[in-house]
């Protein structure tokens, strides 16, 4: 007997927002200007709320230059004791020059002993580094909240004692993590191999003794990642959110025993990526009452999916389900960002505001400036998505769809047969939708490109068809129908069966058999699993020239929507 995955379809998801700004608008300090205490250059901010509830901001001094280690470089700290209004003179984290420098810095509270823990690389630089003559890993304390740091300690052996054949490592920079049991944990991208500019691993790192001895995921989140940040959900599993290589949307990737290994990363389609760092937190504060205010998850990015601009707040109220509500923070150039609750219940974000990129208009360099703001003014005047609470899915052709998280049950593996059903009724108006689609479109000339969709041709002859690409096979239309006609403005009942003994693809309309393929033999032997996720009224698209986003959206209605493997 089939197992069956049904799904109702309550709720539509809408991937655009309007952007209106509040009347009580983000306050703004700049903290660090090009130039300022004898540096011309500012990069990588952390930001973190002390438990003395003042606010610490560590950067990296990057001198006469702008570039990474082993450019010589120094980690500065400053501290606000009045919610960000003035802001202490800067004191040294760890003092380059003389032969050392030091970069990308991480900070945590340990709400336990109620120390600052700043992690943070040292020496070699990442593509520089051998397994001979690493970047160096390390941490410095800070006991009086912010006010002095400890000399820097080198972990560099605890990380690399059981992978002696690793290149180099740094932690995400930005805000680290401590968990409900005092866990302290960052994430650490990984070069594992000599080759140079390609995607990073990204292992989880983790002390239970207030940062001396560190331990090591045994799994990697991603083999295809690069600076990453983890935040603790409401049911004490870990959500990691991983800047993207290839552009397009964030990835994400959930642990369920508090960091110890990893299970599937999945793109996060609603929150896009342009290859940069960011930042996620979880915002909830204790009232005057002692109650806990309501907890919600705060992520900061740049709001495209191939510039560093815009840097933008979104706010999801289910644990990283869904992001429904965002609003930008900068206009123009930005790239890194650092979040903190205050303890007032406003929120601090520390944010990089320029450029590094010299086919951009105007000067390289940026200014690091810290933004106080409500979260009345983060959720005020935003559009939130419209909701189809009973009835059909409503699709406008446009930038209307939901979505799906990926999930095995959506995958197919080999040997396994499968069917997608659905009904739908639409005009045929446009070029080509997809009713549903777990097809991804990467690699250079979509060599990469795996897994299925169903989709409609409303260009010429009103035809409903699939794409299959089984994993690791070379493009060429292996698994693609030549489709079925259907008939415009009136319901019919679309099925797709990917039969894996007969090894042909077949599709129905009203139940009748309309075209039965057979299919190339790499589907005997590979599978259409991927990590993406399920899009419903739309497919996936390489339009940017660098990852998948949602594209190809339906105009019309759609119910009754059913998975059976």
């Amino acid at each position: 007997m089939k197992k069956s995955v049904q799904f109702l379809l309550l709720f539509l998801m809408c991937i655009s927002a309007s952007w209106t700004w509040a009347s009580d608008a983000p306050e703004r300090t700049v903290l660090f200007n090009m130039g300022d205490y004898d540096s011309q250059y500012w990069r990588i901010p952390a930001l973190v709320t002390a438990a003395d509830n003042s606010l610490v901001a560590v950067v990296d001094k990057r001198g006469s230059s702008l570039g990474d280690l082993p450019n010589t470089i120094s980690i500065m700290s400053r501290r606000s004791t009045d919610n960000g209004k003035n802001w202490s003179e800067p004191v040294v984290v760890a003092q380059g020059g003389n032969g050392k420098t030091y970069g990308d810095p991480a900070v945590v509270l340990d709400k336990k002993t109620g120390n600052l823990i700043c992690m943070f690389v040292g020496d070699q630089g990442l593509w520089n580094a051998t397994p001979y003559n690493r970047q160096g890993i390390y941490v410095s304390k800070s006991t009086d909240n912010g006010v002095s740091w400890s000399e820097p300690v080198a972990i560099t052996d605890q990380v690399y004692a059981n992978h002696s054949s690793w290149y180099a490592g740094f932690a995400g920079s930005g805000h680290g993590l401590c968990l409900k049991d005092g866990r302290l944990m960052f994430v650490l991208a990984i070069r594992a191999t000599s080759a140079t500019g390609v995607p990073l691993h990204n292992y989880a790192i983790y002390s239970d003794d207030g940062g001396d001895n560190w331990t090591l995921s045994t799994n990697a989140a991603t083999t295809a990642g690069d600076e990453a940040k983890v935040v603790e959900l409401e049911d004490g599993d870990i959500l990691m959110s991983i800047r993207n290589p290839s552009k397009g949307n964030r990835i994400f990737c959930k642990s369920t025993d508090r960091g110890q290994t990893w299970g599937k990363a999945y793109f996060e389609t609603e929150l896009k990526d342009p290859a940069c760092n960011g930042d996620i937190i979880r915002y909830s504060y204790s009232t005057d009452e002692g109650s806990e205010g309501k907890s919600r998850l705060l992520h900061s990015l740049p709001e495209s999916t191939t510039t560093r601009e815009n840097v933008t707040i979104y706010l999801s109220e289910d644990d990283g389900e869904t992001w429904p509500i965002k609003k930008r923070l900068v206009d123009g150039y930005s790239a890194y960002s650092s979040l903190t609750v205050l303890s007032d219940g406003t929120i601090g974000a520390l944010v990089e505001e320029g450029k590094w990129d010299s086919n951009l208009p105007g000067e390289d360099g940026f200014q690091l400036v810290f933004y106080r703001f409500t979260m009345d003014w983060l959720t005020s005047d935003v559009t939130e998505p419209p909701v189809v609470s009973e009835g059909t899915l409503q699709l406008n052709g446009t930038d209307r769809y939901m979505r799906i998280p990926s999930a095995d049950d959506f995958n197919i593996a080999i040997g396994e047969s499968y069917t997608v059903t659905c009904k739908v009724k639409m005009p045929f108006s446009g070029s080509s939708c997809r009713f549903v689609s777990k097809r991804s479109y990467t690699g250079t000339a979509n060599s990469g490109t795996v897994g299925w969709e169903m989709w409609g041709d409303m260009n010429a002859s009103t035809r409903f068809s699939t794409n299959l690409s089984p994993a690791g096979s070379p493009w060429g239309g292996k698994g693609n129908g030549t489709g079925v006609t259907f008939t415009e403005n009136q319901w019919v009942h679309l099925t797709w069966v990917f039969d894996w003994n007969e090894n042909t693809t077949n599709i129905y309309v009203d139940g009748v058999l309309g075209e039965s393929k057979s299919l190339h033999a790499d589907f005997q032997s590979k599978s259409l699993e991927n990590n993406f996720d399920v899009l419903v009224g739309a497919g996936y698209s390489n339009s940017d020239g660098s990852a998948s986003i949602p594209a190809f959206f339906m105009n019309g209605e759609m119910d009754d929507l059913r998975f059976y493997n």
